[in-house]
Protein backbone atom coordinates (compact mmCIF):
# COMPACT_ATOMS: atom_id res chain seq x y z
CA UNK A 1 0.00 0.00 0.00
CA UNK A 2 2.91 2.33 0.72
CA UNK A 3 4.24 1.82 -2.85
CA UNK A 4 0.93 3.00 -4.34
CA UNK A 5 0.79 6.21 -2.31
CA UNK A 6 3.68 8.02 -4.13
CA UNK A 7 2.28 6.95 -7.53
CA UNK A 8 -1.17 8.24 -6.56
CA UNK A 9 0.31 11.55 -5.40
CA UNK A 10 2.23 11.98 -8.67
CA UNK A 11 -0.91 11.20 -10.72
CA UNK A 12 -2.97 13.65 -8.67
CA UNK A 13 -0.34 16.37 -9.08
CA UNK A 14 -0.13 15.82 -12.86
CA UNK A 15 -3.92 15.91 -13.24
CA UNK A 16 -4.13 19.12 -11.19
CA UNK A 17 -1.38 20.69 -13.30
CA UNK A 18 -3.11 19.61 -16.50
CA UNK A 19 -6.44 21.10 -15.46
CA UNK A 20 -4.78 24.33 -14.34
CA UNK A 21 -2.99 24.89 -17.67
CA UNK A 22 -6.06 23.93 -19.73
CA UNK A 23 -8.06 26.74 -18.16
CA UNK A 24 -5.37 29.37 -18.73
CA UNK A 25 -5.76 30.10 -22.43
CA UNK A 26 -4.77 33.57 -23.53
CA UNK A 27 -7.72 35.69 -24.65
CA UNK A 28 -8.09 36.51 -28.36
CA UNK A 29 -7.30 40.01 -29.60
CA UNK A 30 -10.14 42.52 -29.77
CA UNK A 31 -10.28 45.25 -32.41
CA UNK A 32 -12.25 48.35 -31.38
CA UNK A 33 -11.23 51.36 -33.49
CA UNK A 34 -9.25 52.70 -36.45
CA UNK A 35 -7.90 56.24 -36.70
CA UNK A 36 -8.28 57.75 -39.21
CA UNK A 37 -11.42 55.78 -39.94
CA UNK A 38 -11.52 56.47 -43.68
CA UNK A 39 -9.37 57.03 -46.76
CA UNK A 40 -9.88 58.04 -50.37
CA UNK A 41 -9.54 55.52 -53.19
CA UNK A 42 -6.10 56.07 -54.72
CA UNK A 43 -4.31 56.77 -51.42
CA UNK A 44 -0.71 55.62 -51.84
CA UNK A 45 0.26 55.31 -48.16
CA UNK A 46 -1.70 56.04 -45.00
CA UNK A 47 -0.84 55.17 -41.40
CA UNK A 48 -3.94 53.88 -39.61
CA UNK A 49 -3.76 53.32 -35.84
CA UNK A 50 -5.71 50.16 -34.94
CA UNK A 51 -6.81 50.06 -31.29
CA UNK A 52 -7.96 47.10 -29.23
CA UNK A 53 -6.45 44.66 -26.75
CA UNK A 54 -4.32 41.52 -26.47
CA UNK A 55 -2.06 42.41 -29.44
CA UNK A 56 1.51 41.14 -29.58
CA UNK A 57 4.53 41.65 -31.82
CA UNK A 58 3.43 38.83 -34.16
CA UNK A 59 0.19 40.64 -35.11
CA UNK A 60 -0.83 40.58 -38.75
CA UNK A 61 -3.62 42.90 -39.91
CA UNK A 62 -6.02 42.55 -42.83
CA UNK A 63 -8.80 44.79 -44.12
CA UNK A 64 -11.86 43.13 -45.68
CA UNK A 65 -15.01 44.54 -47.27
CA UNK A 66 -17.53 44.31 -44.41
CA UNK A 67 -18.92 40.80 -43.98
CA UNK A 68 -16.62 39.21 -46.61
CA UNK A 69 -13.07 37.93 -47.04
CA UNK A 70 -12.48 40.27 -50.00
CA UNK A 71 -9.65 42.81 -49.40
CA UNK A 72 -11.49 45.17 -51.76
CA UNK A 73 -8.36 46.99 -52.93
CA UNK A 74 -6.88 47.77 -49.48
CA UNK A 75 -3.35 46.41 -49.05
CA UNK A 76 -1.49 46.37 -45.73
CA UNK A 77 2.12 47.28 -46.47
CA UNK A 78 3.45 47.28 -42.90
CA UNK A 79 2.33 46.60 -39.32
CA UNK A 80 4.12 48.29 -36.42
CA UNK A 81 3.48 47.06 -32.88
CA UNK A 82 3.21 49.96 -30.41
CA UNK A 83 1.64 48.17 -27.43
CA UNK A 84 -0.79 45.39 -26.53
CA UNK A 85 -3.59 47.86 -27.30
CA UNK A 86 -2.23 49.67 -30.38
CA UNK A 87 -0.91 48.74 -33.82
CA UNK A 88 0.00 51.06 -36.70
CA UNK A 89 -0.85 49.76 -40.16
CA UNK A 90 0.52 51.43 -43.27
CA UNK A 91 -2.02 50.79 -46.02
CA UNK A 92 -2.40 51.50 -49.72
CA UNK A 93 -5.84 51.97 -51.24
CA UNK A 94 -6.14 51.20 -54.95
CA UNK A 95 -7.84 53.73 -57.24
CA UNK A 96 -10.29 50.93 -58.07
CA UNK A 97 -10.90 49.99 -54.41
CA UNK A 98 -14.44 49.15 -53.31
CA UNK A 99 -16.20 52.24 -51.97
CA UNK A 100 -17.44 50.48 -48.87
CA UNK A 101 -17.07 49.89 -45.15
CA UNK A 102 -14.31 47.51 -44.07
CA UNK A 103 -13.77 45.05 -41.23
CA UNK A 104 -10.30 44.87 -39.65
CA UNK A 105 -8.93 41.46 -38.64
CA UNK A 106 -5.91 40.98 -36.36
CA UNK A 107 -4.31 37.51 -36.34
CA UNK A 108 -1.50 36.43 -34.01
CA UNK A 109 1.09 33.73 -34.79
CA UNK A 110 -0.44 31.38 -32.20
CA UNK A 111 -3.73 31.37 -34.16
CA UNK A 112 -5.72 33.74 -31.96
CA UNK A 113 -7.79 36.14 -34.03
CA UNK A 114 -10.03 39.15 -33.47
CA UNK A 115 -12.22 41.23 -35.78
CA UNK A 116 -13.64 44.74 -35.59
CA UNK A 117 -16.61 45.25 -37.89
CA UNK A 118 -17.16 48.29 -40.11
CA UNK A 119 -14.34 50.27 -38.49
CA UNK A 120 -12.91 51.71 -41.72
CA UNK A 121 -14.36 53.18 -44.92
CA UNK A 122 -13.04 53.81 -48.42
CA UNK A 123 -14.55 56.87 -50.09
CA UNK A 124 -14.44 58.35 -53.57
CA UNK A 125 -11.92 61.17 -53.82
CA UNK A 126 -13.57 64.58 -53.66
CA UNK A 127 -13.68 66.72 -56.78
CA UNK A 128 -13.30 69.99 -54.88
CA UNK A 129 -11.29 70.93 -51.77
CA UNK A 130 -13.15 71.37 -48.50
CA UNK A 131 -13.74 74.92 -47.23
CA UNK A 132 -10.79 76.18 -45.22
CA UNK A 133 -8.92 79.23 -43.98
CA UNK A 134 -5.20 79.95 -43.33
CA UNK A 135 -4.15 77.93 -46.39
CA UNK A 136 -1.44 78.77 -48.92
CA UNK A 137 -1.17 78.86 -52.70
CA UNK A 138 1.80 78.58 -55.02
CA UNK A 139 2.16 78.41 -58.79
CA UNK A 140 4.03 75.76 -60.74
CA UNK A 141 5.45 78.54 -62.93
CA UNK A 142 3.68 77.35 -66.07
CA UNK A 143 3.88 79.87 -68.91
CA UNK A 144 0.60 79.18 -70.72
CA UNK A 145 -2.96 78.29 -69.80
CA UNK A 146 -2.53 74.57 -70.60
CA UNK A 147 0.46 74.04 -68.30
CA UNK A 148 -0.22 76.52 -65.48
CA UNK A 149 -1.29 75.06 -62.15
CA UNK A 150 -2.13 76.77 -58.89
CA UNK A 151 -1.35 74.53 -55.91
CA UNK A 152 -3.20 74.84 -52.59
CA UNK A 153 -2.18 73.20 -49.32
CA UNK A 154 -2.66 73.45 -45.57
CA UNK A 155 -5.14 75.52 -43.65
CA UNK A 156 -7.95 74.44 -41.38
CA UNK A 157 -11.70 74.05 -41.70
CA UNK A 158 -14.56 74.71 -39.30
CA UNK A 159 -12.71 72.65 -36.70
CA UNK A 160 -9.47 74.67 -36.55
CA UNK A 161 -7.70 71.80 -34.75
CA UNK A 162 -8.07 69.49 -37.77
CA UNK A 163 -5.45 70.42 -40.36
CA UNK A 164 -5.79 68.57 -43.68
CA UNK A 165 -2.67 66.91 -45.08
CA UNK A 166 -3.89 67.20 -48.66
CA UNK A 167 -2.54 68.95 -51.74
CA UNK A 168 -4.78 70.26 -54.55
CA UNK A 169 -4.06 71.91 -57.86
CA UNK A 170 -6.33 74.10 -59.92
CA UNK A 171 -6.15 74.17 -63.70
CA UNK A 172 -7.69 77.22 -65.39
CA UNK A 173 -7.53 75.36 -68.69
CA UNK A 174 -9.84 72.61 -67.48
CA UNK A 175 -11.51 74.79 -64.84
CA UNK A 176 -11.19 72.01 -62.28
CA UNK A 177 -9.58 71.07 -59.00
CA UNK A 178 -7.57 67.84 -58.69
CA UNK A 179 -6.50 66.10 -55.48
CA UNK A 180 -2.80 65.27 -55.84
CA UNK A 181 -1.75 61.78 -54.72
CA UNK A 182 2.05 61.57 -54.65
CA UNK A 183 3.73 58.49 -56.07
CA UNK A 184 5.95 58.24 -52.99
CA UNK A 185 4.80 56.89 -49.65
CA UNK A 186 6.56 59.74 -47.82
CA UNK A 187 4.78 63.05 -47.57
CA UNK A 188 4.62 66.00 -45.20
CA UNK A 189 1.89 66.03 -42.58
CA UNK A 190 -0.90 68.56 -42.19
CA UNK A 191 0.18 72.16 -41.80
CA UNK A 192 -1.17 75.71 -41.80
Amino acid sequence: MNARKPVALVCTALCALGFATMGETAPPPTVTAAMPSSAYAGTIALDVVVSGSNFDRTAKVQYFVAGTTDPGGVTVKKVTYRSSSELVTTIAVAKSADLSKFDIVVTLDDGRKGKGTTLFMVQAPPSYPANRAWHAFTSNGGTDVTTSRLYMYGGAGSNWMVVPADLWHYSAYGDRWTLVNPASSTRPGGRQ
